[in-house]
């Protein structure tokens, strides 16, 4: 398999997960916002639902995987870079090249395809030194599914390449026995 046809197969893991059972801060503008008598008629408009980027947070694992899925919601390009370890970025560039894409390009693929603006619920977060692991499901998922992260430079990140090693494993693992 291609290095991107992983990526993209991890891409959509990733953003599947945003469907579940936290919700974000709504924007200052309100849908309360009072509406002229006379235009009943009209379809009432929310806002979009934004994440803070003062919510974003990369003081433990769990925090860190939020802060990639909020940077995903808010298409937040610098946020979601901030999140992926250099291990991954580098992995996502050469994906990139692969494809004839920009590293920005892949990244906003993925946001683009995320619709939901929810967080996934997150579990089972083991700390071992500088490398963790957090459990990750949404209602649409049959179960969990365990994201490895990294402490770079004191804070931590998703380490996305790890987990396309471990994905690339398991569908070896899967194969012998078939």
């Amino acid at each position: 398999m291609k290095i991107y046809k992983l990526f993209m197969i991890a891409s959509l893991a990733m953003t599947a997960a945003c469907s579940s059972s936290e919700q974000p801060a709504a924007n200052a503008d309100s849908a309360n916002a009072p509406q002229p008598a006379n235009e009943t008629t009209k379809t009432e408009i929310k806002p979009e639902i934004v994440y803070p980027k003062d919510s974003y947070s990369q003081t433990s694992p769990t925090d860190a995987f939020k802060t990639y899925i909020m940077a995903t919601v808010n298409k937040d390009l610098e946020g979601l870079k901030k999140s992926l370890s250099k291990s991954s970025l580098a992995f996502v560039e050469e994906s990139a090249k692969e494809k004839g894409e920009t590293i920005d390009e892949i990244l906003m693929g993925g946001a683009v395809q995320n619709k939901s603006r929810k967080i996934p619920e997150v579990r089972n977060e083991k700390i071992s030194g500088d490398t963790a692991t957090i459990e990750y499901k949404d209602e649409t998922m049959p179960e969990f599914i365990t994201m490895p992260m990294v402490k770079e430079d004191g804070t931590w990140k998703m380490a996305l390449d790890k987990f396309m090693e471990d994905l690339i494993k398991k569908l070896k693992e899967e194969s012998h026995k078939h």
